[in-house]
């Protein structure tokens, strides 16, 4: 008669233990399992947007191509004890976004606290993130990518505007890839460009990790770059002095690939 209330009482002292930040790891892991929250809050912008700015934290979110004239944002949010704020303000036609846990996860890191951010803009929206180690994914828009970002990746598909990748150790993959340009820098990870459409110039670089690139069939560059301790493999055909394209293409430890394929990874 007596087991039930015990238990209870032990789950509202493990509560109480974990909001004052003095729980040990694996009863922090037990409350944020137990008490984990979910909500879904949908937000509508009607106004223009030109670029939509996000410090991303270990966030995921994903962009997609919606009607002109508005911002639809879909907040899918998970916490154990301090609710995720996902704060938006504007600069003329610029949104910045940003997803506020507070203090009480940087106390005790385990407990659950993050939004997943489903963004429909308009298909010419640029889009700008700063990241720890947040996912971020943009589907078929023309704006300009660019991203800064510890352990973070980035993921393309289908978008036209010029990317600017950066990470200390990130994945940047792109599939259906029709920019003109494209920067990607990291320290250790990986760089897979597939483009649908020939690249005006192509600069990626990994200091230990790898740099793979397709290109549409047929298409030529001015092929750059250096292989340290890794492989080099270049389709042969690609080669091109006189090219207006370029493919400059260099890693310290890792592997270079680059050859004709099919717009997919």
């Amino acid at each position: 008669m007596t087991g039930r209330p015990r238990r209870r009482g032990r789950w509202v002292a493990l509560a109480a233990l974990t909001a004052a930040g003095v729980v040990v790891p694996v009863g922090g892991e037990i409350a944020s399992h137990v008490l984990r929250r979910t909500a879904d809050v949908p937000v509508t912008f009607a106004r223009p947007v030109r670029e939509v700015r996000i410090d991303a934290g270990d966030t995921r979110a994903v962009f997609s191509a919606g009607p002109a004239g508005r911002v639809g944002l879909h907040e899918r949010l998970t916490w154990t004890l301090a609710r995720p704020v996902v704060r938006t303000t504007w600069a003329g036609d610029v949104l910045w976004v940003k997803v506020d846990c507070g203090r009480r996860t940087q106390v005790v890191p385990v407990l659950d606290c993050g939004a997943d951010l489903d963004f429909r803009v308009p298909p010419g929206t640029a889009v700008t993130s700063t990241s720890s180690s947040g996912e971020v994914a943009v589907r078929g828009l023309a704006g300009a990518v660019t991203m800064r970002t510890h352990s973070g990746t980035l993921d393309l598909a289908g978008t036209s505007g010029p990317v600017d990748f950066e990470a200390n150790s990130g994945e940047l993959a792109a599939t259906g890839l029709l920019a003109g340009r494209v920067v990607a820098r990291v320290g250790s990870g990986t760089v897979r460009l597939a483009f649908a459409d020939a690249p005006g110039s192509v600069s990626a670089r990994a200091g230990s990790g790898e740099v793979a690139v397709t290109v549409p069939p047929g298409t030529h560059y001015r092929v750059a770059g250096s292989t340290g301790s890794g492989d080099r493999a270049v389709d042969p055909a690609l080669p091109d002095l006189r090219a207006a394209g370029l493919l400059d293409l260099t890693t310290g430890s890792g592997s270079v690939t680059a050859g004709y394929g099919s717009g997919r990874l």
